[in-house]
């Protein structure tokens, strides 16, 4: 495996624990899901071990937080999924321009993806992270509602098609950009103009 990059932590949410965690506890936990990020990024397979090892932490360590593989996986999918769903519930379906709107919030998604780099590893939305999926398809719908009925979003998509349509490519797309064979710009307008109405 080549060199890992450690990045700080964008997402302001902390791993969910019965009783608070010391100072010391918590920074372990951060170090292990930042390093865990760019490790599966490299290698989806990769497993506890190369993880602790990546993030300079004895083994038993990322097991005292982390009692399996599938654990920290969940671990990371929350904090994935909750720096996703702060930005698409930020969508503000009644601003003056929408497209300027949806725009912007493309384009965020896309940078928290090429942060987490979760189409390496993420699974699709499991059951019990269902709620958070249906906040942020709330909050897509009641914005691509209006789209469509003042014209600016496609006429020959349900709202259902238009989701599809904007939400399909993001995963995909942001390792095109990862990779170097896309920028975040294109992909963002390419995205956006999938909803669009043609001119």
């Amino acid at each position: 495996m080549g060199t890992i990059e450690v990045m700080p932590v964008e997402s302001a949410s902390l791993t969910q624990v019965a009783r608070p965690q010391r100072a010391d506890a918590r920074s372990s936990v951060e170090r292990i899901i930042v390093t865990a990020r760019a490790v599966l990024a490299e290698d989806p397979y990769a497993s506890l071990q190369e993880v602790a090892k990546a993030s300079g932490v004895h083994r038993a360590t990322v097991y005292r937080h982390f009692a399996s593989r599938e654990e920290l996986i969940s671990q990371l999918y929350g904090r994935w999924l909750d720096d996703v769903s702060a930005v698409v519930t930020g969508l503000d379906a009644d601003a003056p321009d929408l497209l300027v709107e949806l725009r912007r919030v493309t384009r965020a998604v896309y940078d928290v993806n090429i942060t987490w780099k979760a189409f390496a590893w993420a699974p699709a939305f499991p059951a019990h992270f269902a709620a958070s999926r249906d906040e942020m398809i709330s909050a897509i719908r009641r914005a691509f509602s209006r789209g469509r009925d003042e014209g600016v979003l496609r006429s020959d998509m349900t709202v259902r098609e238009l989701h599809t349509a904007w939400g399909a490519p993001i995963q995909y797309l942001s390792s095109r950009i990862v990779d170097g064979s896309w920028t975040l710009d294109d992909a963002a307008d390419f995205t956006v103009r999938l909803a669009t109405q043609p001119q």
